[in-house]
């Protein structure tokens, strides 16, 4: 028997530093950089806590503008993130502003306040987790952002080419992906594969069509890139359980 617990991440993270700050209202330190991001987390009281995100490379320095005096914890961290920057930075900040965080702060800070004073501390492993956990969140958030974006720009160019019969391999060169890629993530968020959203939309557009009487049966078959009619009233009649030669002649009875 065996009891395991198991953090999986989809981030490669190392913690350049960690450090705590008291400072009276003032400015403090000098304008630096550093190669990597860096946490600035402020409170008063420990009960609030304010997050800030620098970006590596970006020029700062800590300032106490609040007029009291301040707790300040700094956190320097790499980790694998090739994205917009600004992006980014958003949606880590959104994330460590949560007051649900504010636990884990407490204790961040009482963990180095310890160490401080020449006790034992398990600050840093905590550290780690917090911030495998913040990031990891963001970047799983970040691929369902992609994926989302990626079905909704698939569904507006059949949407616009209902008159061509697509390939996968040819909608995944306009997105510059791969079709196995593609076909993979709408199948995931849509629960069809494109070439059957591609049916099912042809066929709507069919239906809009012969409802219209203004086109034939051989027409609309055309004007949705089926190169042979009969291969159009096959699909058609598998897709609504009738032939359009049928459905339309059904129309014009009503109608009368």
């Amino acid at each position: 028997m065996e009891k395991r617990i198991q953090i999986n991440t989809s981030v490669s993270l190392s913690v350049e530093m960690i450090g705590l700050l008291e400072c009276e209202p003032g400015r403090v330190g000098k304008e630096h950089t550093h190669h990597f991001w860096e946490i600035i987390l402020i409170t008063e009281d420990m009960k609030d806590f304010k997050a800030s995100l620098v970006c590596p490379n970006e020029p700062h320095s800590f300032t106490n503008d609040l007029g009291a005096a301040v707790h300040m914890l700094y956190i320097g961290f790499r980790f694998n993130e090739n994205t917009d920057t600004d992006s980014t930075r958003r949606g880590i900040l959104e994330r460590l502003n949560d007051p649900r965080n504010f636990e884990t702060y407490k204790t961040l800070f009482g963990g180095m306040k310890t160490y401080g004073e020449g006790g034992g501390t398990s600050v840093l492993t905590e550290l780690v987790v917090f911030l495998a956990g913040i990031l990891n969140e963001y970047m799983i958030g970040r691929e369902g952002d992609e994926q989302h974006s990626i079905v909704s720009e698939i569904k507006k160019y059949i949407a616009v080419n209902l008159d061509k019969t697509l390939t996968v391999k040819e909608i995944a060169g306009t997105l510059y992906l791969s079709p196995k890629y593609i076909g993979s993530v709408f199948k995931k968020k849509t629960g069809m594969s494109i070439l059957q959203y591609q049916k099912t939309k042809k066929m709507e557009r069919a239906l809009t069509y012969l409802k219209s009487g203004e086109y034939v049966v051989g027409e609309v078959a055309s004007l949705l890139g089926f190169e042979e009619v009969a291969y159009f009233s096959a699909t058609f009649k598998d897709y609504y359980g009738q032939s359009p030669v049928h459905f339309s002649r059904m129309k014009n009875r009503k109608n009368l």
